[in-house]
């Protein structure tokens, strides 16, 4: 089971957009495939309860992968 990423930081903040920087956790030894991004909205719910919170799932239009640690 692969972990999952470290230091995410925000990027940049636009009107509609965000972007994202994170590093790859360990991979488990397979390939990732790919990442979810998830957010819910602000005062929704406490912010630690993502069971019960409004959550959205992000379609990524473009990921860059750099080897840089």
């Amino acid at each position: 089971r692969p972990d999952p990423p470290v230091s995410l930081q925000v990027v940049e903040v636009g009107g509609r957009t965000v972007q994202l920087s994170w590093l790859r956790g360990f991979d488990g030894n397979s390939p990732l495939l790919g990442y979810l991004a998830q957010y819910q909205l602000l005062g929704s719910l406490n912010k630690d309860d993502w069971i019960s919170a409004k959550i959205v799932n992000i379609s990524l239009d473009s990921v860059k992968v750099s080897q840089n640690r």
